[in-house]
Protein backbone atom coordinates (compact mmCIF):
# COMPACT_ATOMS: atom_id res chain seq x y z
CA UNK A 1 0.00 0.00 0.00
CA UNK A 2 1.17 3.63 -1.52
CA UNK A 3 2.09 6.01 1.25
CA UNK A 4 1.45 8.49 -1.02
CA UNK A 5 -2.29 10.53 -1.38
CA UNK A 6 -4.48 8.76 -3.67
CA UNK A 7 -4.80 11.55 -6.44
CA UNK A 8 -8.07 11.03 -7.19
CA UNK A 9 -9.40 12.28 -3.98
CA UNK A 10 -6.46 14.87 -2.86
CA UNK A 11 -6.27 18.23 -3.14
CA UNK A 12 -4.50 19.17 -5.55
CA UNK A 13 -2.64 22.26 -6.70
CA UNK A 14 -2.69 23.73 -10.56
CA UNK A 15 0.94 22.71 -11.27
CA UNK A 16 0.18 19.34 -9.34
CA UNK A 17 -2.78 18.54 -11.24
CA UNK A 18 -0.91 19.73 -14.48
CA UNK A 19 1.40 16.86 -14.38
CA UNK A 20 -1.05 14.29 -13.33
CA UNK A 21 -3.01 15.44 -16.55
CA UNK A 22 0.03 15.03 -18.40
CA UNK A 23 0.30 11.64 -17.92
CA UNK A 24 -3.69 10.65 -19.24
CA UNK A 25 -4.26 10.70 -15.26
CA UNK A 26 -2.19 8.24 -14.65
CA UNK A 27 0.57 8.43 -11.89
CA UNK A 28 2.50 4.91 -11.62
CA UNK A 29 6.30 4.20 -10.61
CA UNK A 30 8.54 7.61 -9.93
CA UNK A 31 5.64 9.71 -11.74
CA UNK A 32 3.63 8.96 -8.49
CA UNK A 33 6.24 10.53 -6.22
CA UNK A 34 7.14 13.27 -7.93
CA UNK A 35 4.10 14.91 -9.25
CA UNK A 36 4.03 16.35 -5.87
CA UNK A 37 6.59 18.33 -6.47
CA UNK A 38 6.28 20.07 -9.54
CA UNK A 39 9.46 21.64 -9.20
CA UNK A 40 11.58 18.21 -8.83
CA UNK A 41 9.19 16.84 -11.16
CA UNK A 42 9.56 18.24 -14.31
CA UNK A 43 13.75 19.03 -14.30
CA UNK A 44 13.45 15.25 -12.99
CA UNK A 45 11.13 13.75 -16.35
CA UNK A 46 13.41 16.05 -18.93
CA UNK A 47 16.58 14.18 -17.15
CA UNK A 48 15.09 10.31 -17.35
CA UNK A 49 13.90 11.30 -20.75
CA UNK A 50 17.59 12.55 -21.89
CA UNK A 51 19.02 9.24 -20.60
CA UNK A 52 16.23 7.41 -22.16
CA UNK A 53 16.67 8.61 -25.19
CA UNK A 54 20.65 8.70 -24.97
CA UNK A 55 23.82 8.28 -26.66
CA UNK A 56 24.48 5.13 -24.76
CA UNK A 57 23.82 1.30 -26.16
CA UNK A 58 20.14 0.57 -25.10
CA UNK A 59 21.43 -2.69 -23.91
CA UNK A 60 24.06 -0.99 -21.64
CA UNK A 61 21.12 1.42 -20.46
CA UNK A 62 19.27 -1.74 -19.97
CA UNK A 63 21.83 -3.59 -18.30
CA UNK A 64 22.71 -0.21 -16.09
CA UNK A 65 18.84 -0.07 -15.07
CA UNK A 66 18.44 -3.88 -13.82
CA UNK A 67 21.33 -3.91 -12.01
CA UNK A 68 20.70 -1.11 -9.87
CA UNK A 69 16.68 -2.41 -9.69
CA UNK A 70 17.62 -5.26 -8.50
CA UNK A 71 20.15 -3.55 -5.36
CA UNK A 72 17.49 -2.05 -4.43
CA UNK A 73 14.40 -4.55 -4.96
CA UNK A 74 12.59 -2.24 -7.10
CA UNK A 75 9.97 -3.88 -9.19
CA UNK A 76 8.61 -1.47 -10.93
CA UNK A 77 12.18 -0.13 -12.09
CA UNK A 78 13.33 -3.67 -12.98
CA UNK A 79 10.08 -5.08 -14.94
CA UNK A 80 9.97 -2.35 -16.92
CA UNK A 81 14.06 -2.01 -18.02
CA UNK A 82 14.04 -6.34 -18.29
CA UNK A 83 11.02 -6.25 -20.79
CA UNK A 84 13.31 -3.63 -22.88
CA UNK A 85 16.27 -5.15 -22.18
CA UNK A 86 15.60 -8.38 -23.95
CA UNK A 87 14.24 -6.21 -27.06
CA UNK A 88 17.51 -4.88 -26.83
CA UNK A 89 19.67 -8.11 -27.15
CA UNK A 90 20.26 -8.67 -23.97
CA UNK A 91 20.10 -12.53 -23.34
CA UNK A 92 17.30 -13.89 -21.45
CA UNK A 93 19.80 -15.62 -19.02
CA UNK A 94 21.63 -12.45 -18.22
CA UNK A 95 18.32 -10.64 -17.21
CA UNK A 96 17.20 -13.75 -15.27
CA UNK A 97 20.84 -13.73 -13.13
CA UNK A 98 20.44 -10.21 -12.59
CA UNK A 99 16.77 -10.71 -11.08
CA UNK A 100 18.16 -13.59 -8.65
CA UNK A 101 21.48 -12.25 -7.87
CA UNK A 102 23.43 -14.68 -9.52
CA UNK A 103 26.39 -13.62 -11.71
CA UNK A 104 25.26 -12.96 -15.26
CA UNK A 105 26.85 -15.20 -17.85
CA UNK A 106 27.75 -12.27 -19.98
CA UNK A 107 28.97 -13.10 -23.58
CA UNK A 108 29.43 -9.46 -24.37
CA UNK A 109 32.56 -7.41 -22.72
CA UNK A 110 30.35 -4.05 -23.05
CA UNK A 111 27.46 -5.52 -20.97
CA UNK A 112 29.92 -7.01 -18.42
CA UNK A 113 31.64 -3.69 -17.28
CA UNK A 114 28.67 -2.10 -17.25
CA UNK A 115 27.64 -4.68 -14.63
CA UNK A 116 30.55 -4.32 -13.09
CA UNK A 117 30.86 -0.63 -13.17
CA UNK A 118 27.18 -0.05 -11.58
CA UNK A 119 27.97 -2.76 -8.93
CA UNK A 120 31.51 -1.52 -7.69
CA UNK A 121 29.83 2.00 -7.51
CA UNK A 122 26.55 1.23 -5.38
CA UNK A 123 28.82 -0.81 -3.38
CA UNK A 124 32.07 1.45 -2.78
CA UNK A 125 30.87 4.68 -3.75
CA UNK A 126 33.84 4.83 -6.06
CA UNK A 127 35.56 3.23 -9.08
CA UNK A 128 38.63 1.95 -9.21
CA UNK A 129 41.33 3.76 -10.92
CA UNK A 130 41.49 0.68 -13.38
CA UNK A 131 37.31 0.57 -13.72
CA UNK A 132 37.50 4.13 -14.59
CA UNK A 133 40.46 3.51 -17.06
CA UNK A 134 38.11 0.50 -18.67
CA UNK A 135 35.04 2.51 -19.14
CA UNK A 136 37.14 5.55 -20.68
CA UNK A 137 38.81 2.78 -23.09
CA UNK A 138 35.43 1.12 -23.87
CA UNK A 139 32.73 3.63 -23.71
CA UNK A 140 34.89 7.07 -24.00
CA UNK A 141 33.99 10.04 -21.68
CA UNK A 142 30.71 11.12 -22.43
CA UNK A 143 28.94 7.76 -22.14
CA UNK A 144 30.84 6.77 -19.30
CA UNK A 145 29.37 10.26 -18.13
CA UNK A 146 26.12 9.69 -19.09
CA UNK A 147 26.34 5.86 -17.55
CA UNK A 148 26.95 7.63 -13.83
CA UNK A 149 24.04 10.16 -14.65
CA UNK A 150 21.76 7.35 -15.30
CA UNK A 151 23.69 5.55 -11.67
CA UNK A 152 22.75 8.47 -10.22
CA UNK A 153 19.05 9.21 -11.20
CA UNK A 154 17.64 5.47 -11.20
CA UNK A 155 19.44 5.33 -8.06
CA UNK A 156 17.28 8.13 -6.51
CA UNK A 157 13.81 6.78 -8.11
CA UNK A 158 14.14 3.44 -6.56
CA UNK A 159 14.83 5.13 -3.24
CA UNK A 160 11.49 7.14 -3.59
CA UNK A 161 9.99 3.93 -4.85
CA UNK A 162 10.97 2.24 -1.81
CA UNK A 163 10.40 5.10 0.54
CA UNK A 164 6.95 6.01 -0.35
CA UNK A 165 5.98 2.05 -0.51
CA UNK A 166 4.66 2.71 -4.16
CA UNK A 167 2.27 -0.14 -5.02
CA UNK A 168 3.64 -2.95 -7.41
CA UNK A 169 0.56 -5.13 -8.70
CA UNK A 170 1.28 -7.81 -7.22
CA UNK A 171 0.98 -9.77 -10.66
CA UNK A 172 4.11 -7.84 -11.41
CA UNK A 173 6.63 -8.55 -8.26
CA UNK A 174 9.25 -10.64 -10.25
CA UNK A 175 12.57 -10.22 -7.49
CA UNK A 176 12.84 -12.99 -4.98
Amino acid sequence: MSRLPDPGTATMTPAQRAILDGRGGRATGPSAVLMWVPEIAVPADALIAMLRNGKLDRRLYRVMCMTIARRWSADYVFNLHAAGALEAGVPAAVVEAIRTRAVPPFTRDDERLVYELVTELLETHQLAAITYERAIAAMGLEHTIELVTGIGIYSTICMLLRAFDVTVPEGERQLP
